[in-house]
């Protein structure tokens, strides 16, 4: 019984010795007033943005490349914005078309205008479709090539 007691009690006493120091190996640690005088505060670190003529010469480097990236998304957002206008504007064309059609059945040449509304949608729904590719496409070679998404757009504050 006694055996038994002393095991327990010993069994006890090791787990919370462990316990104390695995705890105290993991707590995070404090900085004392003393500790930021002597090291100083990591906020207070201002670090120039461009320093020497290399960091220059790679900031005018990177301005060129936002730049490049800029006007490449800028043309390929413009094509597909105004492929959807088409896109739309043709849709709209063929519903008036439809209904002048519908009024008069037996009218061929509301017939063939329909029929070249039509047309004009599906080629413009292609070329809508080519656009699509084509900004998937830069997009696409500027993730490989590391290009921060917001330049695409402009957005250089990355």
């Amino acid at each position: 019984m006694k055996l038994a007691a002393f095991l327990s009690l010993l069994c006890l006493t090791i787990f919370f010795a462990s316990f104390l120091l695995t705890s105290a190996a993991e707590l995070p640690r404090s900085y004392t007033d003393s500790d930021l005088q002597k090291y100083g505060n990591p906020a207070d670190n201002k670090r120039k943005a461009v320093s020497g003529p290399k960091e220059r010469a790679a900031s005018g480097q990177q301005d060129q490349e936002k730049d490049y990236w800029c006007k490449e998304g800028t043309k390929h957002s413009s094509m597909v914005v105004q492929a959807r206008q088409r896109v739309k504007d043709s849709e709209a064309a063929v519903a008036k078309k439809q209904e002048a059609a519908d009024r008069k059945p037996g009218d061929k040449n509301a017939a063939k205008r329909l029929s070249d509304a039509r047309k004009t949608l599906a080629k413009n729904q292609q070329t809508l479709a080519l656009e699509d590719a084509a900004l998937a496409s830069l997009e696409t070679r500027a993730y490989r090539k590391n290009v921060p998404p917001g330049w695409l757009k402009c957005n250089t504050e990355f």
